[in-house]
């Protein structure tokens, strides 16, 4: 009976350790999120979420920069992702800029290692444009899970308005926003753009239309023979 004792307190013992190994080993830390500006004249800069350049330091999720850019002398760029974000935004980009001459300015925000399953997104974009002011905003994910890759478009928006487009299936992944701002003269612009998760009533009327998309292929594919 003893050696029976002393067997399961060597087990016990052997156990509690393995337990505290686990819980010391440290878990995988996911990639920061990305800011980047690109004014196409060689000037860019690329700010890591509560690393240097970052005026939001203290709030995981956020990153502003402010500052100059070649002929873009105002630059007052946010992007938001996790985890501040909260369902049914995953990310918001939205930025002020100001030239003093003709450029385009590409501004993107970057994130890696999202979980969220879903069939669709809804991508959302309000721009204030000056005098001579055209804008794109494009989303993007990427099954590789990298920063900044433009793998497989989700939609895109020449003004005010929101479109539905598609999502993984597969988890993780990352997502991309871009913006390119053109200036054809001087001038002052602002935009907030975002990425959702459809509601249930939208996601149906997402499917509905890809059904209907899929019936007039096969019409189509039926007339042809």
């Amino acid at each position: 009976m003893r050696a029976y004792r002393n067997f399961v307190t060597r087990v016990g013992l052997l156990g509690i350790l393995l337990l505290a190994g686990v819980m010391a080993t440290p878990s995988p830390a996911s990639a920061a999120a990305k800011l980047r500006l690109d004014d196409g004249a060689g000037n860019s800069v690329t700010i890591t979420d509560e690393g240097a350049g970052d005026a939001s330091a203290g709030a995981v999720g956020d990153i502003t920069w402010i500052g100059t850019l070649g002929v873009w002398n105002l630059n007052v760029a946010t992007g938001s992702s996790k985890p501040v974000n909260a369902l049914p935004e995953l990310m918001h980009l939205n930025s002020v800029n100001r030239s003093t001459a003709a450029g385009t300015l590409v501004i993107e925000f970057t994130d890696t290692d999202w979980m969220n399953a879903t069939p669709a997104f809804i991508l959302g974009l309000g721009p204030l444009l000056g005098p001579g002011a055209s804008i794109l905003y494009e989303a993007f994910y990427d099954l590789g899970n990298g920063e900044f890759v433009a793998a497989n478009l989700i939609g895109s928006l020449a003004g005010n308005g929101t479109v539905v487009g598609p999502a993984p299936g597969v988890t993780p992944y990352s997502l991309t926003q871009r913006v390119t701002l053109t200036h054809a003269q001087a001038a002052q612009s602002s935009f907030d753009a975002n990425i959702n998760v459809p509601e249930p009533a939208t996601l149906a009327l997402f499917g509905i239309g890809l059904l209907g998309l899929g019936v007039a292929s096969r019409r189509r594919r039926t007339a042809q023979n």
